[in-house]
C-alpha cells in the first residue's frame, strides 16, 4: 500500500466511521505534526540510515489498521476502539523526533499535547497504544495489538520512498518485499499476504511483522503467507 492509496481507502471509509475519520484527518493537517514528523524523519532516515518513519508511514499504517480492525473478532478495551486504534497509528512513531532511543516514550510526551481534546479514558488508550508499538513492549490490549500488528505490516518494498541503504541482510530483505494484503483468513480471521521477489523478504516478516503480532495480545487471530514465485511460507503465531 503507498500513501495514495492508503489515503483512498481512508477516504472510503469515512461514510462508515465519519467521526473516528474524521480526527484523523484532522491530526493529518496539524502544522506542528508535520513538523515533528520531519524532524522524525531526520532523525531515522537522514542521520540512522533507516527507512521512512514520518507522515507518509504513520497515513499507511492507519489505513492498514482500519482493515485489520475490519476483519478483527474480538472484545475491545476502550469504549471508541477505533478512535483509539486510528490515532494510535498515527502517531505511535512521533517520538523519532527526539531520539530513536526510547522513542515510544518519548512519543507517549509528545502525542499528549495532541490529545487533550478527548475523553481521559480514550487518551490513555491512545497513549498505551503509542508506547507498546514496539515488538519488545508487550500490548496489553487489543487496540494497541491492533496498532502494533498495523506498524508491522508496513514494509513494501523496504518503505521505498526512503529505501535502507547499505547491503546487510535488514536491507536486502526489505527490498524484497513487493506488496502486502489485508484479507480474511482461512484457518484464523485475519490473513497478511505478502508477496515477495525472493527469500530474503522471509528475514523481513520473521525479524518485524511476527516478533510484533507475538506481542500484540492478539497474535491467535492471525495467518501469515509470504510467497514467493517460488513457493509459500506459511505462518501461525
Amino acid at each position: 500500500m503507498n500513501e495514495e492509496g492508503a489515503l483512498s481507502y481512508l477516504r472510503d471509509m469515512e461514510r462508515r466511521y465519519p467521526k473516528q475519520i474524521s480526527l484523523l484527518f484532522q491530526l493529518m493537517e496539524n502544522r506542528e505534526l508535520d513538523s515533528l514528523f520531519s524532524m522524525a524523519n531526520l532523525i531515522t532516515v537522514e542521520k540512522l540510515g533507516y527507512n521512512d518513519h514520518g507522515k507518509t508511514h504513520a497515513i499507511i499504517v492507519s489505513a492498514y489498521a482500519l482493515q485489520i480492525h475490519e476483519l478483527l473478532p474480538v472484545s475491545y478495551d476502550s469504549p471508541d476502539p477505533l478512535t483509539v486504534i486510528l490515532l494510535g497509528s498515527y502517531l505511535h512513531d512521533l517520538g523519532n523526533a527526539i531520539h530513536r532511543q526510547d522513542h515510544p516514550m518519548f512519543g507517549v510526551v509528545l502525542a499528549q499535547r495532541f490529545l487533550n481534546h478527548l475523553p481521559p479514558e480514550i487518551r490513555s488508550h491512545v497513549l498505551h497504544a503509542v508506547y507498546s508499538h514496539d515488538e519488545s513492549v508487550e500490548a496489553l490490549t487489543a487496540e494497541a495489538g491492533v496498532v502494533k500488528v498495523a506498524d508491522g505490516c508496513d514494509m513494501e518494498k523496504g518503505r521505498a520512498r526512503y529505501p535502507y541503504s547499505g547491503e546487510d541482510m535488514h536491507a536486502l530483505s526489505a527490498r524484497s518485499v513487493e506488496r502486502v494484503e489485508i484479507k480474511k483468513g482461512e484457518e484464523r480471521p485475519v490473513r497478511i499476504e505478502v508477496s515477495m521477489k525472493n527469500e530474503a523478504g522471509v528475514f523481513q516478516i520473521e525479524y518485524v511483522l511476527l516478533r510484533k503480532i507475538k506481542t500484540s495480545r492478539i497474535s491467535e487471530f492471525f495467518e501469515v503467507v509470504a510467497k514467493t514465485p517460488e513457493r509459500e511460507y506459511s505462518y501461525f503465531p
